[in-house]
């Protein structure tokens, strides 16, 4: 998968023009614009057979701290990495709900947005019109 991750390095420090959840379709899709030396380039990162993601709005305790939206803001894709073996388990751990327990992904794809993280675990990933086939 070098050629995927050296893909996915293109995107770093892109701005982030829209994101969107397709829980029907188990989907993520992020439109992205990046500028390179003054000119401008539209992509599209899409994941695809998606069977879990987990987003913090920061770390720790400051995940609570939410920012208010100002018309000058918007979102970087500071970083986007594909971990082939995933990052482990992630395992949602309730003391007062068991059930919740039964809860639990690996991501194969970490999306850093500022200080916010996206953790993605799918199948498959399009880059532009380019699809590739992650065998987990």
């Amino acid at each position: 998968m070098n050629a995927l991750t050296e893909r996915l390095n293109n995107f770093w420090e892109s701005v982030i023009k829209k994101i969107n959840i397709d829980m029907l379709d188990n989907s993520i899709s992020i439109g992205l614009e990046v500028i390179e030396n003054g000119n401008f380039s539209r992509h599209t990162i899409t994941f695809r057979e998606v069977s879990s993601y987990f987003y913090l709005n920061n770390i720790g305790e400051s995940r609570l701290n939410i920012h208010q939206v100002e018309e000058s803001d918007y979102l970087e894709l500071t970083s986007i990495n594909y971990l082939k073996d995933g990052i482990g388990q992630i395992k949602v751990d309730s003391t007062t709900e068991k059930w919740v327990n039964q809860c639990s992904a690996s991501a194969n794809f970490v999306l850093e947005i500022w200080s916010k993280v996206l953790f993605v675990e799918a199948q498959k990933i399009m880059v532009d019109e380019e699809e590739y086939n992650i065998y987990m």
